[in-house]
């Protein structure tokens, strides 16, 4: 929250978000295979995968179902003049009544 009339939800961060786990993931592998000199667990390799995969790719829509649902749920408005919606950055803005909405600046 930006300040108390206005959300702003940005599906970019939660993108970035599972780069990040999976750099770590593969930083975990590089040094265990570098220390032990043997294959990290076979079991454990698919998860490290295919959470941060997850996470990149369906939590960032969930979320954006749950931020909707909750800005519905204490009347707030979503403001399309102030939200961006492009490829790979949304920046979608909620706002508490058409007053505030109009009043947000769009930084970026």
């Amino acid at each position: 929250m930006n300040n108390e009339s206005i959300i702003v939800f940005m599906k970019t961060d939660m993108y970035s978000l599972g780069v990040v786990i999976f750099s770590v993931n593969m930083l975990i592998i590089t040094i265990y295979l570098c220390i032990k000199k043997k294959q990290f667990y076979p079991q454990y390799q698919k998860y490290m995968f295919l959470v941060p995969l997850f996470i990149m790719f369906i939590f960032p829509h969930i979320m954006s179902i749950a931020v909707h649902q909750y800005s519905k749920s204490i009347n707030y408005i979503e403001c399309e003049e102030q939200s961006v919606y492009k490829f790979k950055y949304t920046k979608i803005v909620f706002a508490k009544d058409e007053v505030s909405c109009k009043t947000y600046t769009n930084k970026q």
